[in-house]
């Protein structure tokens, strides 16, 4: 009785650092897509476009997978992204 529960614990553990380790994973290729977004320049429209794009696949992937992400993220995500669509004008 007490392998078993000292080995459900021990998955329980596994399994909650394999969560940290994926969420980490998803939210620094956040990051670095705004990065490459902030850096891009404002002539280059197809890759502008190419990369809030694929901003936009990562943030709609962590919401799958993690659910609400946080407000604040968000909203600087979405800034992010408008800002650069209004510089293209």
């Amino acid at each position: 009785m007490v392998s078993r529960t000292s080995s459900a614990s021990s998955e329980s553990s596994q399994r909650t650092v394999s969560d940290a380790e994926n969420r980490h994973r998803h939210f620094a290729r956040l990051y670095e897509c705004m990065s490459r977004l902030y850096r891009t320049e404002i002539k280059d429209h197809q890759q502008t476009t190419a990369l809030i794009d694929e901003l936009m696949n990562e943030l709609k992937q962590a919401r799958a997978i993690f659910g609400p992400i946080n407000k604040q993220l968000e909203s600087e995500i979405l800034q992010l992204c408008l800002r650069k669509l209004e510089q293209g004008r």
